[in-house]
């Protein structure tokens, strides 16, 4: 997940193994902003630039694997 702190874009980039997987990214209070899926190569270009700034949680599910973490927008 790059880069964090990010002014509105971040990518993810996942192994090939877990390619083709789901992106949920949440805002502190549980709330989905956003769902898109990976692009078969394994990355995803996540575009926050209308929310607000703050600490957004984004859920990564691969291959039977979720994997979280946090993302600021400044």
């Amino acid at each position: 997940l790059w880069p964090n702190p990010t002014d509105g874009v971040f990518n993810i980039t996942l192994n090939e193994r877990l390619a083709n997987g789901n992106v949920v990214v949440r805002d502190v209070s549980g709330r989905t902003i956003l769902e898109t899926k990976m692009n078969e190569d394994g990355t995803a270009s996540i575009n926050l630039s209308a929310c607000e700034k703050g600490i957004y949680l984004v859920e990564v599910s691969a291959g039977g694997n979720i994997t979280a973490g946090n993302v600021i927008r400044n």
